[in-house]
């Protein structure tokens, strides 16, 4: 590819995308690569049929090497020089997921980028990514593990927080944009770390890839055209997941997704993983792995009723429970467990008939009919509750599991979690699951037990409580 192909790729990339009337936020680094990408930008503006409907520039500066300050400084300067308008942002980089200083960088450089292009009406980013930078990216997932996605690298075009990237030098080599720099000029910085062999990415390039080219010369190209094919082989099968999607989500809620174990069984291996993984980034983006994705599968394929669960980063996991498969944050936000016993109602009944209100994801109903005698035959059903004539319950919930009760009609007590476990009542709504008291002892608790406190022997009037739950 010649320096006039390089303008003729950039102008038809320019066309097809319709980027006449965008603006484009550009990021430059001030290296080789987006160094061409201004120039060509620039270019791209001039004459009577502008291929851009603007651009400016955003340099963002981590502060992570001695050099940083003078390439903020070359990269206004040179842009001054354009008379094309710069900002210089400065971030501060933490790393508070481990996911290492290059990728906290990467991250806060995109919020950067991505922030600025928010400001603008029509608003498009565009940054210097190369076919040298893609066979980094495809060798650096394959060897740390991904999924076909993963494997189809860096897109020439996507959306990344509902902003439109764009990088149309994808399908240019680094050779040619060196090239092309030395023919028309353009100044360029080094970063000294590029040589830095402590880094993944660096050891890949300086390291790996010179090995690999002594078995394969054009292997620049090949990958190009094996991540292409990928790419559209992904994008076939992410519309098949989504589609699956919808048949096997019984539910949704802020904190997890529940799943139907059938339909799940049902779909073919492929789509099982995909579902998995779109999933897994409603609650966190990133490169989920097979590492993460298969355990999850392979529980939510389970034949045993037995409660399991796979704990993953970011507070998020799978949990089998019942038969049922949830995938999610495995603990509630503002549950029991860590504010201890919380009252959720104190409850009048002699005024009060009709109670409402909702724990975790669950809509709870409680009536309470008054009763002038004892009937003589009591309709038994871990759901209603026959009491004496008392003037209000208290309705709780984040007691100790531990604490035992004496379940009506059975010798003996039983720990609280006992009686969870043995009502089918799921571990993650334990925490959060009301429990009625009376003078600080437990009387009933709703779809499991009522206990042998407080019995109504029929001298005097009293009531009978029904309880009712539904999804919120």
């Amino acid at each position: 590819m010649n320096n006039g192909q390089i303008e003729r790729e950039f102008a038809h990339f320019c066309k097809v995308h319709q980027l006449q009337s965008a603006h484009a936020v550009i990021g430059v680094s001030g290296g080789v690569d987006s160094m061409v990408l201004l120039h060509l930008c620039h270019r791209a503006t001039q004459g009577s049929e502008p291929l851009l409907g603007g651009f400016s520039v955003v340099h963002v500066d981590h502060g992570l090497r001695p050099s940083a300050a003078e390439d903020a400084k070359f990269v206004a300067h040179q842009c001054a020089r354009l008379g094309v308008a710069c900002e210089i942002v400065p971030v501060q980089v933490k790393d508070p997921c481990g996911e290492g200083i290059e990728a906290a960088a990467r991250r806060a450089r995109y919020e950067a980028l991505l922030t600025r292009t928010r400001l603008h009406h029509h608003g498009v980013c565009l940054v210097a990514h190369h076919s040298r930078d893609q066979l980094e990216t495809f060798v650096m997932r394959w060897l740390r593990g991904t999924s076909l996605a993963g494997l189809g690298a860096m897109r020439a075009v996507t959306m990344r927080e509902g902003v439109r990237l764009f990088r149309p030098l994808l399908q240019t080599g680094r050779s040619e944009i060196e090239q092309y720099a030395k023919a028309w000029g353009i100044p360029f910085r080094e970063d000294e770390t590029n040589a830095d062999t402590r880094f993944f990415r660096n050891r890949i390039r300086h390291e790996l890839l010179p090995v690999l080219e002594t078995f394969q010369p054009a292997i620049e190209v090949r990958t190009l055209d094996l991540t292409t094919q990928l790419q559209a082989d992904e994008s076939f099968l992410q519309e098949q997941a989504e589609r699956a999607l919808e048949q096997v989500v019984v539910r949704r809620s802020e904190r997890f997704v529940e799943i139907s174990t059938e339909a799940f069984a049902a779909l073919h291996v492929s789509l099982q993983r995909r579902v998995i993984h779109i999933l897994l980034n409603c609650f966190f983006a990133q490169d989920w792995l097979f590492s993460h994705v298969e355990p999850i599968r392979k529980l939510a394929l389970r034949q045993d009723a037995a409660s399991a669960a796979v704990s993953l980063s970011h507070g998020l996991g799978a949990w089998r429970e019942y038969g049922r498969i949830y995938i999610g944050h495995q603990a509630p936000p503002h549950g029991c467990e860590a504010l201890g016993t919380r009252s959720l109602a104190q409850w009048d009944l002699v005024r009060v008939r009709h109670l409402s209100f909702a724990s975790a994801d669950v809509f709870w109903r409680f009536r309470a009919i008054p009763l002038a005698r004892r009937p003589a035959q009591l309709r038994r059903s871990p759901w209603r509750a026959y009491v004496p004539d008392v003037e209000r319950v208290e309705i709780v919930c984040g007691l100790p599991t531990s604490l035992r009760v004496r379940p009506l009609g059975l010798a003996g007590s039983k720990k609280l979690q006992d009686v969870f476990s043995d009502s089918k009542i799921p571990r993650r709504l334990r925490p959060v699951w009301p429990i009625i008291r009376v003078g600080g002892e437990i009387v009933w608790i709703p779809g499991a037990i009522r206990t042998d406190v407080l019995r109504w022997d029929g001298a005097s009037g009293g009531y009978v409580l029904f309880a009712r739950a539904s999804r919120a």
